[in-house]
């Protein structure tokens, strides 16, 4: 939960000892004490020193709308993924010959793209 929460934060600030994360409204729910408390002790283990860790809440701004959080970044690049299959699917000479031939038609919802570990 504490590396999900973490997904969910972009950096404020660092100096010194001190870290202030920006927490984006999609994750306040993962927001608790205890994993807060587990980011600070994976940081200071990171760090091998003590620190302090705050997380806020982001308000929506300028500044920091533009910044995506790792969890925004990984949501948009599978929506990339996707359209990048669907468009190599529907633009296959093969299914576009199935298609005119026997009338075949693609399902929506039913093309997945395949990953890296499936690949292999």
């Amino acid at each position: 939960m504490a590396a999900e929460l973490a997904r969910h934060c972009i950096l404020d600030a660092c100096q010194a000892n001190e870290i202030k994360l920006l927490l984006h409204p999609a994750g306040e729910q993962l927001h608790m004490p205890t994993t807060e408390a587990q980011i600070k002790q994976a940081l200071e283990q990171y760090f091998a020193k003590s620190i302090t860790l705050s997380i806020t809440l982001q308000q929506a701004s300028v500044q920091n709308a533009a910044i995506e959080t790792p969890s925004q970044k990984a949501e948009r690049e599978g929506n990339e993924c996707q359209q990048r299959a669907e468009q190599e699917i529907y633009n296959d000479p093969f299914v576009k010959m199935l298609q005119e031939q026997f009338s075949a038609q693609i399902i929506k919802g039913s093309i997945k793209p395949i990953t890296t570990e499936e690949k292999e």
